[in-house]
């Protein structure tokens, strides 16, 4: 049996999407550093809905796509956490990283910098493409995706956004 392109989506959303909020333990106050040095972490934004990013460092580029699509949907309502998850071979130290992104992200964009890849690892994430991860205002994870914002991904992302916007 073959599945139609849009059928095979849908299994994904489905397989990944919404479910009850759930703490993340310790990542929720685990601090990176951007590429500018300056640290960041899930629990400082604690009281706002957050949309959280990780992708494998060399497929960063494939964030924005997701980013411009939420934000014309959403204004400016929603906060990023964007994370560069670093693979482990061949090492890199933070600062070669922090370098290459200095040179290719513009200063406003902060993209942490995971050089013991602990959200992927915590949360099995495959980052070959965008992983999509929906925080409500207390910091649990409520739905989660990956992929390329393609049309019906972007709307589940995005519904999953305003309800969580919508509640006090």
């Amino acid at each position: 049996m073959t599945l139609a392109p849009a059928a095979f989506v849908l299994l994904s959303v489905l397989a990944t999407s919404a479910g009850s909020p759930r703490d993340v333990g310790s990542l929720a106050s685990l601090v990176l550093r951007d590429q500018q040095g300056r640290p960041d972490s899930l629990r400082a934004h604690r009281g706002h809905v957050v949309l959280v990013t990780v992708v494998h460092v060399k497929r960063l580029r494939k964030v924005r796509g997701w980013e411009e699509a939420i934000h014309e949907r959403l204004g400016d309502r929603v906060q990023y956490l964007r994370i560069a998850d670093v693979p482990r071979k061949p090492a890199v130290s933070y600062e070669d990283v922090a370098t290459k992104l200095r040179d290719r992200v513009p200063d406003e964009v902060s993209v942490l910098i995971d050089l013991e890849q602990r959200w992927a690892t915590s949360l099995g994430l495959d980052t070959d493409q965008p992983n999509l991860l929906v925080f409500d205002r207390a910091g649990r994870l409520v739905s989660s995706y990956r992929g390329r914002p393609d049309e019906l991904l972007v709307t589940y992302v995005a519904r999953d956004l305003e309800e969580l916007l919508a509640k006090p």
